[in-house]
């Protein structure tokens, strides 16, 4: 009975932890307060851009960083590296716009995150 416990369940308990762990990015991603809603605070930019306020697009869009990065880290085992680096660089990429109040380069970072977003963890 120890050897069959050693040899075959303690590995099948191991599998099914790391397949877990893999396909859980698209759950993970999701928002669990407000502090974490990354597509929130990207729609929160967006609008802020349409009003031309930008002064509030800039707040929002450090928001979102910090967002990302508190997401970064509950799905970093469960996603591509590749694909949270690079929406990680549309939202520097984005800051850098919403700083020089460009709002064509803007919104199309913002494009970008919520492409890269949608993809994270499929």
């Amino acid at each position: 009975m120890k050897e069959f416990l050693l040899y075959k369940v303690v590995p099948l308990l191991i599998l099914a932890i790391f397949i877990m762990t893999m396909k859980s990015g698209d759950f993970l991603k999701k928002s669990f307060t407000d502090e974490d809603d990354v597509m929130q605070y990207v729609e929160l930019v967006n609008q802020s851009i349409d009003d031309g306020d930008w002064a509030t697009a800039d707040k929002n869009i450090k928001d979102t960083k910090d967002a990302f990065l508190i997401v970064q880290k509950r799905i970093q085992f469960s996603v591509e590296k590749s694909e949270l680096n690079r929406m990680g660089a549309a939202i520097y990429r984005a800051i850098g716009y919403v700083d020089e109040q460009d709002a064509a380069g803007a919104k199309a970072e913002l494009q970008e995150i919520r492409f890269t977003w949608d993809g994270l963890g499929k």
